[in-house]
């Protein structure tokens, strides 16, 4: 009988103990902790050192880096350390030393901001931009007089895949200044200020094409962390071929995760069903990485009136405007036009994923336009996401950024479509649209204070209190 009872509390501490890491995981702590063991005071120049601890466990982590910002006092702009070239600092058994003093004011920086990181994130220079791609951070406050203060924020809540606002991107169209127009020159300048525009409000973005100026735009998006729905533009013309080819490389090269074969060539009837099936294999053949969905993007009756062209696709890309619908702001009738298309398209999708890659609202030129409609027609696209159940795998809003060349198109509506003015500025209902703060002094770097800073590492010890002397 004793036996027994032994082998039975054997059994319940194995179960224990395998319960407890996920206990860790999935409860009220973060999964990342990045913590201090040395900060150098104001003045000096040494390095600062830490520990990363994961699921609350010690000396696990060897596949993430750690990145320092800092600002001088009396100066507004953030600076990437130990250098631009190499921006970063790698964790090897859950440990880390960085380097911050490398030249000017370094010594006397008054404000540091150090950032747990992916390594794909961990090149990234732009302060809010990896900020926002932090899995932690912690900011440190450091005086003349020697006072050190640090301040937590764990970030979990802006990693985590299935975040809603993560699943919404924006389709970027880069001619927003008047007398430009596709085909017009582009300047990389300008491609990075719209992407710089686009990665405070998304991850994903799309492009209309995969050659020409636009082509310019894959290589700066990856550079600022975005990642790109790729869209071979199809007309039934001599530049098809290449659209085709040159979106098979982009996808081959690591530069856009879904490739796009054509946009509303059905609605539009630019192709046949027969062309854009080929158009379809062909890319899906060239594809080398299997994981990367091929799809086109077209209206709700392209999709209902072929299986064959349900069947060819990895995930059905819909295009679909309650506006153009005939909803109008003050009722429910854009969340139902919106949520009513989506369901009837899950109906007979045979168990594959949603990706809206059009939905968008104009906010000015008609009567039905404003930012009203804009927000419902947003607030039913989270809706959508909130209530599929993993039918919709991402909304793409159209647009970013307001393009007048479109009002030829679209007389009195065509320009006003963007989340964005025509010069990138906000919109008033940006901020209501998206979690990141605009246009504030602390954006994107809200922190929940700690008055003292404590522990230290268990097994560091440092003699002369919070800093060097």
């Amino acid at each position: 009988m004793r036996g027994r009872w032994i082998i039975l509390g054997i059994i319940l501490v194995l179960i224990i103990s395998l319960c407890i890491p996920a206990t860790l995981a999935d409860g009220a702590s973060p999964q990342y902790e990045l913590l201090l063991s040395y900060v150098p005071k104001w003045g000096k120049g040494n390095f600062i050192a830490g520990e990363v601890i994961k699921n609350g466990m010690w000396g696990s982590v060897n596949d993430l880096y750690v990145k320092v910002f800092l600002q001088v006092d009396g100066s507004d702009e953030w600076w990437a350390k130990p250098t631009g070239d190499i921006p970063y600092s790698v964790v090897k058994d859950g440990k880390f030393g960085i380097t911050f003093n490398t030249g000017g004011d370094d010594i006397h920086a008054t404000r540091l901001a150090l950032m747990l990181v992916r390594p794909r994130d961990a090149r990234l220079l732009d302060f809010e931009l990896a900020n926002a791609a932090a899995l932690s951070v912690v900011t440190i406050d450091r005086k003349p007089s020697g006072e050190i203060s640090v301040g937590y924020s764990y970030r979990a809540e802006y990693v985590d895949p299935q975040e809603t606002l993560y699943r919404i991107g924006a389709n970027v169209g880069f001619y927003t200044q008047p007398g430009t127009a596709p085909g017009s020159p582009l300047s990389e300048n300008h491609i990075e200020a719209v992407l710089r525009a686009a990665a405070a409000c998304t991850t994903d973005v799309r492009f209309y094409s995969t050659t020409g100026e636009i082509a310019k735009a894959y290589p700066i998006a990856r550079t600022l962390g975005l990642r790109v729905a790729a869209t071979a533009w199809l007309d039934g013309g001599e530049n098809d071929q290449a659209e085709l080819d040159a979106l098979i490389t982009l996808c081959n090269r690591g530069f856009a995760s879904m490739a796009v074969v054509g946009n509303e060539t059905q609605y539009q009837k630019r192709l046949s069903e027969d062309e854009l099936l080929k158009d379809i294999a062909y890319v899906r053949a060239g594809v080398l990485d299997r994981s990367i969905p091929v799809t086109t993007a077209d209206t709700m009756d392209a999709y209902l009136n072929s299986a064959r062209l349900r069947d060819a696709c990895d995930v059905l890309g819909l295009n679909v405007y309650p506006y153009w619908s005939g909803a109008s702001a003050g009722d429910d009738s854009v969340e139902r036009s919106l949520t009513g298309a989506v369901a009837q398209l899950a109906r007979c999708a045979d168990g594959k994923q949603i990706v809206v890659t059009e939905t968008g609202w104009p906010t000015g030129g008609s009567y039905r336009a404003g930012n009203e409609g804009q927000m419902e027609n947003m607030e039913a696209a989270k809706s959508v996401l909130w209530s599929s159940e993993g039918e919709v795998l991402r909304i793409y809003w159209f647009s970013l950024a307001d393009e007048p060349w479109k009002d030829a198109d679209e007389p009195g509506v065509g320009s006003s479509w963007g989340l964005l003015d025509k010069d990138l500025n906000i919109k008033p209902i940006m901020d209501e649209l998206f979690w990141y703060t605009h246009g504030e002094d602390d954006f994107a770097t809200e922190l929940d204070p700690e008055s003292d800073f404590a522990p230290y590492p268990f097994s560091y010890t440092q003699p002369n209190g919070y800093g060097a002397v």
